[in-house]
């Protein structure tokens, strides 16, 4: 865990008085004079709240810090004063996003401490002394709770995120979501409290995976890349959201008899076609689609959706053989999911060659249905699931039944050499064999140059000058 450092983390202090004070409390702290370091750190955190709110009442427009001043007014006297410091944190957690009923108690437990050190003892006439250790933990506390946290994040901030997600990422989320993902982690998620947090998981996983209008199509995968990265921060935490509420999060899920990609960036194709079509996730349109891709990644969520999410994330799933690869979790393991994908290109295919027989663009489109990104995730699966061996085996004989030399060049490239480290040498042998004997892909004249010689750099950087590549003529002459 990293080291939390006092004088680092006061440089990120946006607030320049209370960076003055905290000076004060971190040299109290660092001369051990731990009751004087208590007693203005409490001081320090009533003053603060009280910036934040007048900042989200003049700077923001907040009606509630608004009413929460004009509540508190000047009634800080000298024989009121106690009174009005519970006035000011019962108020910021009852009606603003500032602090939550858990993080009250740490203020309630810093207000203790500070009345002990502020008040003589009668019973022994004593001040009380507090430790290094209990001093710090306050502090940091504090600086957690209160003084690194962004006023913005504690209106109601939910439609300004929603908003900024769709925003950055039309400008650069759809070419970078790992850099989007920071960019939200960075600017909101790391200043949320527990009660913000979940209140945006709830938004996002509404308007993604529930929603129906129209209007939200547009922005849904944005919000799917935004709540993937929010979860990605503490998985467990947002699982046990939906554990807590699950008819919440899927009572209102349905079958979706639509379509479960936006298809407007294609020619319209009939059904069949479009079931082997290479469709990115970037064109999802539905929320049972998006749904699948999330399960997918987290599929431990899967376990706590109740009623017939099972059912209908099947019906969504047998609309394209992308969609059907991700749907993993409706499986009870990978070697039964891998035959299931076999199956479903075959049954696929066979549709589409009575209508298109002697179309070979046909043959090209089904063997190259899947895209790289889903062979990507059945790598992670099979070496999470020790089934890589089940996995190369699958690939090769999807490999081996290609039906066109146009297919040759997609193969390799998004299907064989992202999985290459997975392969055994006699798998090498395999998979040169099969290349050697194939007419379409000796026959292949046009893209081999493409292939050929990643095909040698790969198998000379696994397996070294004295594997038997002369062996395979066929591949290496054609």
């Amino acid at each position: 865990m990293k080291e939390f450092i006092f004088e680092s983390e006061i440089h990120n202090v946006k607030n320049n008085t209370i960076k003055g004070y905290l000076e004060e409390v971190i040299s109290s702290y660092n001369m051990g004079n731990y009751r004087s370091a208590i007693v203005s750190l409490y001081n320090v955190v009533l003053c603060d709240l009280v910036f934040k709110l007048k900042t989200l009442h003049e700077v923001y427009e907040d009606q509630k810090a608004q009413n929460i001043l004009e509540l508190l007014g000047n009634s800080n006297n000298e024989h009121r004063y106690s009174a009005w410091e519970n006035k000011l944190v019962n108020a910021v957690v009852g009606s603003t996003n500032l602090l939550d009923k858990q993080e009250e108690t740490l203020i309630i437990r810093l207000k203790e401490d500070r009345d002990h050190c502020a008040h003589l003892a009668l019973k022994d006439y004593s001040l009380y002394s507090p430790n290094k250790d209990q001093t710090r933990a306050h502090i940091r506390n504090m600086f957690e709770l209160v003084f690194l946290r962004d006023p913005l994040l504690h209106k109601d901030v939910i439609d300004t995120v929603l908003t900024d997600i769709e925003d950055y990422y039309l400008t650069v989320g759809s070419i970078n979501p790992e850099r989007f993902g920071s960019y939200l982690s960075v600017k909101y998620y790391s200043k949320l409290n527990k009660k913000l947090e979940e209140k945006l998981f709830k938004a996002l996983w509404k308007y993604i995976f529930i929603s129906q209008d129209k209007e939200d199509d547009t922005k849904r995968t944005a919000r799917y890349y935004a709540i993937c990265s929010l979860v990605e921060r503490h998985p467990d935490t947002f699982l046990t959201y939906v554990k807590n509420d699950p008819v919440s999060y899927c009572g209102n899920i349905k079958i979706n008899k639509g379509e479960a990609f936006d298809t407007s960036y294609f020619f319209k194709l009939d059904d069949d076609r479009n079931k082997l079509r290479c469709i990115n996730i970037k064109f999802g349109l539905s929320p049972q689609a998006l749904l699948i891709y999330f399960l997918s990644t987290y599929p431990n969520f899967y376990d706590e959706l109740k009623g017939d999410i099972a059912e209908i994330l099947a019906h969504e799933a047998e609309k394209n053989i992308n969609l059907f690869t991700r749907a993993i979790f409706l499986n009870k393991n990978l070697e039964s999911h891998l035959r299931s994908i076999e199956d479903y290109k075959n049954k696929a295919a066979g549709e589409i060659r009575k209508i298109d027989y002697f179309d070979f663009s046909v043959f090209t489109m089904i063997d190259t249905s899947i895209d790289f990104e889903q062979i990507v995730f059945l790598s992670k699966e099979a070496e999470n699931r020790n089934y890589t061996s089940v996995l190369v085996d699958f690939i090769l004989v999807w490999l081996n039944r290609i039906g066109s030399h146009d297919s040759v060049q997609g193969v390799m490239k998004n299907m064989i050499f992202p999985l290459f480290h997975l392969f055994s040498k006699s798998d090498i042998v395999k998979l040169l064999g099969i290349m050697n004997n194939h007419g379409q892909i000796t026959g292949d004249k046009k893209n081999r140059h493409f292939y050929i010689p990643e095909l040698k750099r790969k198998i000379s950087e696994y397996y070294g000058a004295d594997f038997p590549i002369d062996e395979y003529n066929s591949v290496w002459q054609a």
